[in-house]
């Protein structure tokens, strides 16, 4: 889940679960009115030279199915308005050092505070909604468990003294 290393990016599991949008560097916030706001790194014209075609932050936020855009560098400011509002902001456990210090940033508070403020809430809602699954969700575990179990026996036959992990992948 780290955009920088010489592993291809892997988005947050929950993310992908609520969102479906795998790229780094983006938010979802749902507003207390029921609205949803994508939030992710400004368009960056020139950035097509390094990275070639990319969607646009308005095409990432359509393909999610959400109508409002804005760039990160709002996120602070809305967080920080709907708090002088009145209303809690949840969120769940950030998994990596990265996700916490993100923030760190926008919520304009310590890592312990960070922490701390992890909604206890919010986590059991997203734990009992993911842990219903349809026929197709099924389906594709029960198709990764056999495949696990072909590559598993398929490395059996493959380990003896001497042989290299190498050899066995």
């Amino acid at each position: 889940t780290y955009p920088h290393n010489a592993y291809p990016f892997r988005q947050s599991s929950h993310f992908l679960y609520y969102v479906g949008t795998d790229a780094a560097d983006l938010a979802v916030l749902i507003r207390p009115d029921g609205k949803e706001v994508f939030y992710g790194p400004a368009d960056d014209p020139e950035g097509i030279i390094w990275t070639g075609p990319a969607p646009t932050l308005g095409d990432l936020a359509d393909a999610a199915g959400v109508a409002q855009a804005s760039n990160w560098e709002t996120l602070q400011g809305d967080l920080n308005q709907l708090r002088k509002d009145g209303h809690v902001i949840h969120y769940t456990l950030p998994i990596r050092g990265e996700q916490t210090l993100a923030l760190c940033d926008v919520l304009s508070l310590g890592p312990k505070q960070v922490l701390q403020g992890v909604s206890k809430a919010m986590s059991r809602a997203v734990v009992q909604q993911r842990s219903i699954k349809t026929e197709a969700e099924v389906a594709e575990i029960e198709a990764a468990l056999r495949i696990t179990a072909e590559m598993y026996q398929a490395a059996f036959r493959t380990v003896r003294p001497g042989v290299k992990e190498s050899v066995v992948a």
